[in-house]
Order: structure tokens, then sequence, then C-alpha cells
């Protein structure tokens, strides 16, 4: 009977080893099988833009179980905006971090719409329209897909910089001191904004942003618009006098995937994505506004004069970038009823 008993026992954990072992099989099968997600990312070179694509880096990385790993690159050591941009299009990059209006419009004609001149009175309303949950940005969301033709997803939307004017004569208050100071500004060689400054009575010169600082040295140029930080660090208040905080246009940075790439994941790795995605915009939104004040702090201490406009000031150059901007609207294809949300929103 002792026997029989261990000739059983024996068999039983014979069983019991064998089951296990297939169990552990069919587990180091199934993670064996589990896809891995190779992905490609670019983020700009500049410091102040790299926290929010190091944030989303690391939340999906982690969250993901390593079923998500990124390999990423310097956007600029890439080529412009817009060659990433294709890049992503075709699928070559998986995702891009520090899009712009200028590379998303190659394919997105009415992310314009977000660039339209004094839009936002504040980066506070302007983070707010472009947060990934808020109405505006879900429907961007969509028209990204419908006017890329689906090759393209927006995963979040985020404050880059408030473009105003920086000037060697002045002081600068109104439209009509721009025709007074005979301003010759430097603009993005872009119809928004070279039309805006022509409507408001300068004279804009379209020069590539890498040779801004040479016109403005030599003189073909004697006033400059763009973001705050930039302007300091690329040097520009070195020969600037006057810095006009117009707020004339609030510049948005754009997560733009491949939309196969998204469309690949399964469901528990797109929430993980998204997910990271909000988590960056919150980043940035933190420390972009933050950023923009220090600068202001620290041209007054350079002896800048930093003027701040009155609203009934503010309203002059608004109600000329607005009758100019409807026609601008139009001739770049910007989706009607998304213009009419983004000004809903802001006005």
């Amino acid at each position: 009977m002792s026997d029989i008993s261990l000739k059983h026992k024996l068999v039983l954990v014979g069983f019991v080893v064998l089951a296990g072992g297939l169990l552990l099989g069919a587990g180091a099968a199934e993670d064996a099988d589990e896809e891995v997600y190779e992905t490609t990312i670019t983020m700009l070179s500049t410091a102040i833009y790299q926290p929010a694509p190091r944030a989303f880096i690391e939340y999906v990385e982690e969250n993901s179980d390593g079923r998500i790993v990124f390999e990423d690159f310097i956007m600029e050591t890439l080529g412009s905006d817009t060659d990433v941009m294709e890049m992503v299009y075709h699928g070559e990059i998986d995702i891009t971090t520090g899009q712009m209006d200028a590379g998303v419009s190659t394919y997105v004609s009415s992310v314009v719409a977000l660039s339209h001149p004094f839009a936002f009175s504040d980066p506070d309303e302007f983070i707010e329209a472009v947060h990934p949950e808020s109405p505006i940005f879900q429907e961007f969301q969509r028209i990204v897909r419908e006017e890329s033709g689906g090759n393209l997803h927006a995963l979040n939307g985020k404050y880059a910089s408030s473009r105003n004017t920086y000037s060697v004569p002045g002081p600068i208050r109104t439209p009509d001191d721009l025709v007074q100071h005979s301003i010759r500004i430097r603009v993005p060689e872009s119809p928004l904004h070279l039309g805006l400054w022509e409507a408001l009575g300068a004279t804009p010169v379209g020069v590539p942003g890498e040779e801004r600082y040479g016109a403005l040295q030599t003189g073909i140029v004697n006033a400059l618009e763009g973001g705050l930080g930039s302007a300091i660090d690329l040097g520009l208040t070195d020969y600037t006098q006057y810095t006009i905080l117009t707020g004339h246009v609030m510049t948005g940075h754009f997560f733009i995937a491949n939309a196969d790439w998204y469309d690949s994941l399964p469901e528990d790795l797109q929430a993980v994505v998204d997910e990271g995605a909000k988590r960056a915009a919150d980043v940035q939104n933190r420390d972009l506004p933050q950023a923009d004040a220090e600068a202001i702090d620290a041209m007054r201490d350079m002896g800048i004069d930093v003027i701040e406009l009155t609203e009934e000031e503010r309203q002059q150059w608004v109600d000329i970038a607005f009758d100019f901007a409807e026609e601008i609207m139009e001739a770049e294809n910007v989706n009607p009823a998304f213009l009419e949300m983004v000004l809903d929103f802001g006005n």
C-alpha cells in the first residue's frame, strides 16, 4: 500500500512539474510574442523645449512596461520643420514634438487658425484652448486626420511663445507709431506675417531666421518680432532699445505622430501615449510662461524699455489685424467652422 501511495505521489509530482513547465513555457512564449514598438521621435535642440518630450518618453517607456522604446533625434539635424513633417507624413519618423504651425500647415492648412493675430489675449487663454482635453484640440485632432488624408495624428498642443515686437527706434505704442518711426521689421517668410505687418503700417522684410541677426546689425531692418526667450538667446536685444509687448500671435508646439504608427498600437498602449502627451503638455505649459516672465525681467535689467500696451492701444492693433486676417484665412484654406470656434473661444 505504501509503495502504491509513493508511486501515486511521484506521478502527481511529475504531473505538477510538467503542468508548471507547460504554463511557464506558455507564458514565455506569450512574452516572446508581445510586440515591442521601436519608435523614432524628434525634439528641438533649444533647452527650454526639451523637458516636455523627455517627460513624454520617460512616462511612455515606463508605463508601457518597455513595449514602447524610443530613439530620439534633434530636429535641426534632420532639416526644417517642413522636412521633418514630411518624414512623419511618410512614416520615416514616428513622432515629432517641436512642430510649429509652419511645419504642420504643409499638410493641415487649418492649423493657421490657431495663429490668427490677436485671437488670444494671453498665454493662459491659448494654453486652455490647445490643451489635449479641450474641445478645440479635439476638433483640431479630427481636422489633422482629415486634412492630412489620414496620414497624421495630433497627440497634443502646448504653448511655445508669445510673439512680441523689438525695435531700435521708438517708443511704439500704436500702429501709427510704426509709420512715424519708418519701421522695417524682419518677419518669417509667410503670407500671414508679411501681410499682417504691411496692414499695420510697417515695411515687412522676409528674412530667414538664421539671417535676422545680421539684418538688424547692418540696418536692413530696424525691428524684429518673435518669442521673448529667443530674442535674448539669439542676441537680438543687443541692438534693440524697445520691447513692445504686442502679443500679436501665440505660437504653439504640437506633438504630431504618423497615424499608421499610432493606429498600430493596441488600445492600452494608445492610452499610455495619450496620457504621456497630456503630461508633456502640462510640463511645457508650466515652464514656458515662467520663461517669458524671466525674459522680460532680464530685458529690463539690460536697460531695454519694455512697453505694455493699454487696452485702448491694443485695440487699435486688433482692429487692423482682424480686418486683414479674414482675407488671409480664406486664402490659406482654413476650415471656417474651426476658425469660428477659435475666435469664439478667445473673444
